[in-house]
């Protein structure tokens, strides 16, 4: 049978009711959660080495993390095997600080295969030049930029820069000292390069025009006078 998908931010009774197979509890503000090392472990160094620096208390380990507790209810979902959670924009956008703090790979990329495929599909969908949905599609460009330059996330670097070629997304957030030089450069001359073919296609479109008036000028000049004999 296959387990339904969690939406983010609900919890789990995975999570919050001890059983036999529980051997760790995570305290989050204020509030314990439970899961079995052996999930944390097999995908994290970083979480493997928190199990072994921990005290047992009452037969569990115990780890007090920092985090938002809705954060760590989305990382575990994601780990646990009986639990499925399903990505959506906000989700991966937070996860992936936790993916790389956490060095968990597999969540990783996940989250940045799913902001890859939300952008392409939002800049599809933004075929007119309303401001609105302008508007919402070069923000939401821009914060999946910032992400992917802070945390080296080379393939959705690549289209976001792709995306900022488009005149659909707007240019005005690149102002900001979010971005680096570099990449704003790289961004720039992408835009170019897309105006610069833009009108050379425009100037063939323009010559074609201009040969075919030329061509129906003459063939109007050289029209047989009708014998009116």
């Amino acid at each position: 049978m296959t387990t339904p998908k969690r939406w983010a931010g609900s919890v789990d009774p995975h999570f919050t009711e001890e059983d036999k197979e529980n051997d760790v509890v995570i305290v989050v503000e204020n509030k314990r959660l439970y899961t079995n090392t052996r999930i944390l472990a097999n995908e994290s160094n970083v979480f493997a080495k928190l199990v072994f620096e921990s005290r047992r208390k009452h037969g569990l380990y115990e780890i007090q993390l920092n985090k938002k507790y809705t954060e760590i209810i989305d990382l575990l979902s994601y780990l646990h095997p009986k639990v499925k959670i399903k990505l959506n924009d906000r989700t991966s956008m937070r996860l992936i600080p936790l993916a790389e703090e956490y060095e968990i790979r597999r969540l990783r990329d996940d989250c940045e295969d799913y902001l890859i495929n939300s952008l392409k599909l939002k800049i599809n969908k933004s075929r007119t030049f309303f401001s609105r949905e302008k508007d919402t599609t070069s923000d939401y460009a821009f914060r999946c930029l910032k992400i992917a330059e802070k945390h080296s996330l080379t393939p959705l670097l690549s289209q976001c820069i792709k995306a900022y070629s488009s005149p659909r997304v707007s240019l005005r957030d690149l102002r900001s000292s979010e971005v680096s030089a570099s990449v704003k450069a790289r961004i720039y001359e992408k835009r170019l390069d897309l105006c610069s073919r833009e009108m050379a296609n425009m100037k063939r479109e323009l010559d074609k025009i201009r040969q075919e008036k030329l061509d129906l000028k003459y063939q109007l000049e050289h029209i047989p006078e009708l014998d009116g004999t």
